[in-house]
């Protein structure tokens, strides 16, 4: 059974670097929509300046999350930078054996169309 997962990259977009990227990706409760999953990531990494696109094999560009931006302050210096956040949402499915609790299960992460409901 397919669940929603999601990753996130930051970026440092003053600089242009990655600061970090999820491990592994977050996975989304039975149930909850779309618009929810913005709204959390929205109230936690600022305001939205575009989608996250990928093109698929039909050659089709679908939308599959979205880019936020804030001001962010290093924790060193205190002074700000304008952080980037790239948020990915994926439809996971459990490959190979899922009846232990470890290893975790491998995920197969298939890009989902944040614009279908």
């Amino acid at each position: 059974m397919s669940r929603l997962a999601v990753t996130t990259d930051v970026i440092n977009a003053d600089r242009g670097y990655r600061v970090w990227s999820s491990d592994e990706p977050d996975m989304v409760e039975d149930g909850e929509s779309i618009g929810y999953i913005y709204k959390c990531y929205a109230r936690e990494y600022g305001r939205p300046m575009s989608k996250v696109y990928v093109t698929t094999a039909d050659n089709r560009d679908i939308p599959i999350g979205w880019v936020f931006q804030k001001r962010e302050r290093y924790q060193d210096t205190g002074e700000s930078y304008l952080q980037e956040t790239w948020v990915s949402v994926y439809d996971a499915d459990e490959v190979g054996d899922v009846s232990g609790l470890w290893p975790r299960p491998k995920l197969k992460l298939t890009p989902h169309d944040i614009s279908k409901r």
